[in-house]
Formats: C-alpha cells, sequence, structure tokens
C-alpha cells in the first residue's frame, strides 16, 4: 500500500524493460482510484521523475506511466497532450503526446542531463490548451504553456536549477 513503490516499480520495469504483471498493474489501478497517490510528496515524486527521466529510455518509463494511469495523477499536463493533433508536416507522429515522448527520448539518445530532459518534456504543455477550431495549428503554444510550466515546477517542487 506504499505509493511511492507503484513509482518506483514503473521506473525499475523501465530501467529493465520488462512488462509490468497483470496483477501488479490491478494493484496499481486500484491504488490510483482509491487516491494513494495524492498521499506522496512532492518532493518524492519530483525525485522519482528525476531518475525515471534520467534511465536510457525515459520514453518507455512515461509510457507505463501513463498506459497505468499514474500520468494522470502525477503529470497530468503531460497526459493532456495525448489526441492533441500536430501539423504531420512537420509533426508525421501527428499526436503532441507522442511527438513529447520521442523528443524525451532523442534528449535521452543524445545524452543531454535531467535538465534539458525535462525541459524537453515541458516544451509543447501549451499545446493542450489550444482551441479545437485552431488545430492542428499551435500558435504561441510557447507562451500559453508557460503558467503550466510554472504550475508543474510548482506543484512538484522542481528545483531552482531545474526551473533555469
Amino acid at each position: 500500500d506504499d505509493p511511492l513503490r507503484v513509482l518506483r516499480a514503473i521506473r525499475f520495469a523501465a530501467r529493465f524493460e520488462f512488462r509490468i504483471h497483470d496483477s501488479l498493474k490491478g494493484v496499481i489501478r486500484g491504488m490510483i482510484k482509491r487516491g494513494a497517490l495524492k498521499h506522496l510528496t512532492p518532493e518524492r515524486v519530483f525525485k522519482e521523475l528525476q531518475l525515471g527521466l534520467m534511465l536510457p529510455n525515459p520514453s518507455y518509463y512515461l509510457k507505463l506511466m501513463r498506459d497505468l494511469g499514474v500520468m494522470k495523477v502525477i503529470l497530468p499536463e503531460v497526459y493532456n497532450l495525448f489526441g492533441v493533433p500536430q501539423v504531420e508536416k512537420y509533426h508525421p507522429e501527428i499526436c503532441t503526446g507522442q511527438h513529447t515522448f520521442m523528443a524525451v527520448q532523442k534528449a535521452a539518445d543524445k545524452g543531454l542531463n535531467f535538465d534539458a530532459r525535462f525541459a524537453v518534456m515541458c516544451h509543447d504543455l501549451g499545446k493542450a490548451l489550444t482551441p479545437d477550431k485552431e488545430l492542428p495549428s499551435h500558435k504561441n503554444h510557447e507562451e500559453h504553456g508557460l503558467q503550466l510550466v510554472a504550475d508543474l515546477c510548482e506543484r512538484l517542487k522542481v528545483t531552482k536549477d531545474t526551473r533555469m
């Protein structure tokens, strides 16, 4: 019943690139339903996020978080990018969430540090705010996303060094 173990299970599964057993998925989803993840301290969530994004395959880490429903609780700003279309000419994957996962993975493949990987994860958050009538274009999404990034950083108690 320790909600921190949910984050650790996801991180270890991503680290060793194995799949989480269906019975454990059920336990995790039950904990989410009961609101157990809301009892995690922001500092601990941020530390686990640091460790997860620094894995060789952070896109798998993020995918597990999303697939298990953890992302919706821990990183709703990133979760909300799924289903948000982009201009195919520039983003052949179309889905902004998928693009974010791919960009974070590219940052890892290039050996970038955590601060860069975190920035990459946050770079398109404003696209989730684009009105439907303007899709798939996202004019000024960088500016629109500033408050989302600030709110995420405040909620997770992101360090000053990472915020810079």
